[in-house]
Formats: structure tokens, sequence, C-alpha cells
């Protein structure tokens, strides 16, 4: 998962921990990747694909 590095920092995470990212229908665990090209507050998940239930 992209994260921007300010962002990471305030959680604690560091490049390649791995994150539970999560809501109330399920999780997955991703691998964080540190960039600040991604915004403040926003996190990118490349290849990730949601489905409906």
């Amino acid at each position: 998962m992209d994260i921007h590095e300010a962002n990471a920092k305030t959680r604690n995470i560091a490049e390649g921990d791995e994150i539970k990212v999560f809501n109330q229908r399920g999780e997955v665990h991703l691998t964080a990747r540190l960039k600040n090209k991604v915004r403040k507050g926003v996190v990118c998940s490349p290849k990730v694909f949601g489905h409906l239930w």
C-alpha cells in the first residue's frame, strides 16, 4: 500500500511493514511502501480490486 511518508510517520509505519486495512466487510494485509507522490491523507493500493457483497 502506498502511503505518504508523513502519514506513515504519525502511525509508526516503516517501509516494508505489514499493514492491515479493514472495514465492516473484511480486511486485507498489505506491505507499506512510503511514497511522497501519494497525497497526504490518502493511501493507494494498486492491483487490489474490491467486490460487491
